[in-house]
């Protein structure tokens, strides 16, 4: 069997602060990481909205971000995806 690796990382500079997503995708399925996902919101609608996510790192340094993704998580019922992360976003990039 053919194995498909697929690999993107996208590093925009944006008023001197960087934003980071990146995506993969292998016949395991996809994985996500958004470097700055502030509330999360965007990483629960990939979650739950893409066909064939089975992990999404969601992170960002604020402690406010990280509590509110952790809710936003919990709330739509995708913590088996959308793992919540608080480190700063040009160690996880």
């Amino acid at each position: 069997m053919n194995s498909l690796h697929v690999s993107i990382k996208l590093i925009l500079t944006v008023n001197g602060f960087f934003l980071c997503t990146s995506v993969e995708q292998t016949d395991d399925g996809i994985t996500i990481l958004e470097g700055l996902a502030a509330s999360g919101l965007r990483s629960v609608r990939y979650a739950l909205e893409i066909a064939g996510v089975k992990n999404i790192t969601a992170n960002d340094i604020s402690a406010d971000a990280y509590k509110m993704m952790q809710k936003n998580v919990e709330h739509n019922n995708v913590q088996d995806i959308v793992k919540p992360s608080q480190e700063d976003a040009g160690l996880v990039c």
